[in-house]
């Protein structure tokens, strides 16, 4: 036993999990402590603009047509086996496709404006909007190095830069709030860029690094593209792409959605809630994300014991994380009087509870969804994201008229109860049953 736990402390996965942990708890304490400097700064209105600004980010983030994750599995392979030569094309490969993809989004973001941000363009001009989309994908291009990294066994570097980008922009914004410069649209405009030229310039400096001095071997080349890798890039990660876009729908286009039913204050309080329930799936994931491999690996040793017994630990935790996350929506008042400027905002409980709701089913989807992903079977997520994805447009309108945001925010949480329940069901009707009994 000793010896095993030696082991484990040596190991790679251990490291990759520990300091990924630590780094993760600084971003998250980094960002918590931005947060009330912003809404003072900007005042409620033009907060909420600043969070659907970041929704349209991440929406454009999601439209990688899965390359980053096919890129992952590729580079990991190759660097397992020690073959360089493939990791350079690989690398290669993966950067030139994947700039020319940001081009392209660059392109019809620029020829169609979404119809959906017509309420931001009132305060900020296209040109600027585009602008910020630039530079995020662009930074989008230089994080890929990090995933060079996870390949490498070293993905707690991926959690060391946000919370350097996030340290950086704690300290960045508070000193602009010591200076009064222009009206409010320019303080909009400062604030709003100022987070992505941030993180492209520390993932810039960590590209930088790691070609010189730690993967001077792969660096990417033109020279060294090659169209044997692009059809696995692109066709591998196409589920993948589904699920992520389809999450970006019930996440960041929601809070889109919202915003042109209400107004930016109404945005602003919901995010509130937003980033103080979603330590609960930050921090989950951070415990959860390892069993992906895990459930891989066991699922293919036939060791359908370990994989019955430990999906029902994690139910266990789910369970108990219920309860915790209850806590945390009974003392958010007491929290919100310590955290948050007073008078800036108003905070309705109810949509708190839906939004700790959300998370929590977040999580839950996530445990089953893990072990599918593990071994390769997601065409029921596929299925259920899409569905969900779809009816969301035409469903908000008619759950904001009758319920408020809290509708929209609650739909998308029984959405991810809904998908669990369905694999549920599949891992024990075609899994546990044909495996076990």
């Amino acid at each position: 036993m000793q010896k095993k736990l030696s082991l484990l402390l040596k190991s790679n996965l251990f490291e990759n999990i520990s300091k990924g942990l630590a780094f993760q708890i600084v971003s998250i304490v980094a960002s918590l402590v931005t947060v009330p400097i912003v809404l003072a700064y900007l005042g409620a209105e033009h907060y909420g603009i600043w969070v659907v600004i970041y929704s349209v980010l991440g929406i454009v983030s999601s439209c990688d047509l899965g390359l980053p994750s096919s890129f992952r599995n590729l580079l990991t392979n190759s660097v397992a086996i020690n073959d360089t030569a493939s990791s350079k094309k690989i690398v290669s490969t993966c950067y030139v496709s994947f700039l020319l993809v940001s081009f392209l989004i660059l392109a019809l973001m620029l020829i169609q404006p979404l119809e959906s941000m017509s309420g931001i363009y009132k305060n900020m001009p296209h040109q600027a909007v585009l602008g910020i989309v630039a530079i995020a994908l662009l930074d989008y291009n230089a994080r890929l190095t990090l995933i060079v990294f996870t390949a490498h066994q070293q993905s707690h570097v991926m959690q060391f830069g946000t919370a350097i980008t996030n340290i950086i922009y704690l300290a960045t914004v508070s000193i602009l709030t010591m200076l009064e410069i222009g009206d409010e649209n320019t303080k909009l405009l400062i604030i709003i860029f100022t987070l992505p030229f941030i993180s492209l310039a520390v993932n810039s400096s960590v590209t930088i690094y790691a070609f010189t001095k730690t993967f001077k071997a792969v660096r990417p080349s033109i020279s060294s593209f090659t169209m044997i890798y692009v059809k696995p890039l692109f066709s591998s990660g196409t589920q993948f792409f589904i699920i992520q876009l389809c999450m970006a729908v019930l996440g960041q286009y929601s809070v889109i959605l919202i915003f042109n039913l209400s107004s930016g204050d109404i945005v602003a309080g919901l995010s509130i809630y937003e980033k103080y329930f979603g330590i609960v799936s930050i921090l989950s994931a951070a415990l959860l994300f390892p069993f992906w491999s895990k459930f891989g690996e066991k699922y293919a040793l036939g060791d359908y014991l370990w994989i019955k017994a430990t999906l029902f630990k994690l139910e266990i935790f789910v369970a108990l994380l219920s309860i915790a996350t209850f806590f945390l929506w009974l003392i958010f008042p007491y929290v919100a009087k310590v955290w948050l400027p007073s008078g800036e905002i108003v905070l309705d409980p109810i949509i708190g509870a839906w939004v700790a709701y959300k998370y929590l089913a977040i999580v839950i989807n996530a445990v089953y969804s893990y072990l599918l992903n593990g071994i390769g079977k997601i065409s029921i997520q596929v299925m259920g994201y899409v569905v969900a994805a779809l009816a969301l447009p035409a469903a908000a309108p008619y759950l904001f008229e009758i319920y408020g945001p809290g509708g929209i925010v609650a739909y998308t949480g029984t959405m991810y109860i809904l998908i669990a329940a369905a694999q549920k069901f599949y891992i024990k009707t075609h899994l546990m049953s044909v495996a076990i009994e």
